[in-house]
């Protein structure tokens, strides 16, 4: 299988069951620029974690095992530094995001258009970028109310996001 090229951009680390999912989302970051590693489940992102320092962790709320938010609060106390955003198909207002206490930056409901993704990843790790992000995420890491930023649901694929399923179907690696 071919190698797909590691960028220099910030290091993300998404963490899906998912395996079409994982190596698509890894895929897509690294044409993005990001340093993207995957995981397909919470005890091998612990271990990554623990190896590697990330920017962020894109977790799916929904595995086996260790699921997204028992991850996320374990990032919390062993990995602060780390941005944590939240995925899943199932919705969670942002009450309950909030209640679940996980120390989450923000929440993505699955389906998303990858490249209105690719924008809330960058406003959460930098701040700065945020006039580019989503209206959602424009507020910066937190809402007024100090909870956890939302991104709303799209679908529409993006050009370079257009590649990433012959790069998946070609075989390339996520390592």
């Amino acid at each position: 299988m071919p190698a797909l090229k590691r960028e220099t951009g910030p290091s993300v680390l998404v963490v899906d069951d998912d395996p079409n999912e994982l190596r698509a989302l890894v895929i897509g970051l690294r044409l993005e620029g990001f340093d993207a590693a995957g995981a397909p489940d919470g005890s091998t992102a612990q271990r990554m974690l623990a190896e590697k320092t990330y920017a962020a962790a894109i977790i799916d709320l929904m595995m086996p095992e260790i699921n997204g938010l028992q991850l996320a609060r374990a990032l919390r106390t062993s990995f602060p530094a780390v941005i944590t955003i939240l995925m899943s198909a199932y919705h969670l207002s942002p009450k309950q995001l909030s209640r679940a206490d996980t120390g989450a930056m923000g929440f993505v409901p699955k389906p998303f258009r990858f490249d209105e993704l690719v924008r809330f990843i960058r406003s959460k790790i930098d701040p700065r970028a945020a006039s580019d992000a989503p209206f959602e995420s424009r507020r910066g890491t937190r809402t007024r109310n100090g909870e956890p930023d939302f991104f709303p649901p799209f679908e529409i694929p993006s050009k370079r996001s257009s590649q990433i399923p012959a790069l998946v179907q070609n075989g390339a690696t996520t390592k």
